[in-house]
């Protein structure tokens, strides 16, 4: 799914669990987590940094257990994925500066 095909707020589709339940759980909390960041934006709550913060954590800790759970399993496009999720981390901090 390109980003300019996802609305908002995004709901959960059964058809992106992985069946790996630890995943599916942080996939589905972030997608709330998300939606709740973005109503509050839209509702001029000023709670964008905190917001930024908490995903910062909890994306640090989704990519690190994502990543285990490749290298347990021989994931052959990890290096790919870790590059993926180290530029996702890299803009979220960069967002967070500003």
């Amino acid at each position: 799914m390109r980003p300019s095909e996802i609305s908002l707020p995004i709901q959960w589709s059964d058809d992106w669990n992985l069946g790996i339940e630890e995943i599916d759980k942080q996939h589905r909390s972030l997608i709330e987590h998300f939606n709740d960041m973005k109503r509050r934006q839209q509702s001029g709550a000023d709670s964008f940094n905190g917001d930024l913060l908490f995903m910062q954590n909890y994306i640090k800790t989704h990519f690190q257990t994502e990543e285990r759970y490749m290298k347990e399993i021989g994931f052959p496009e990890l290096e790919s994925h870790v590059n993926e999720h180290n530029f996702l981390r890299d803009r979220v901090s960069e967002m967070a500066i500003r």
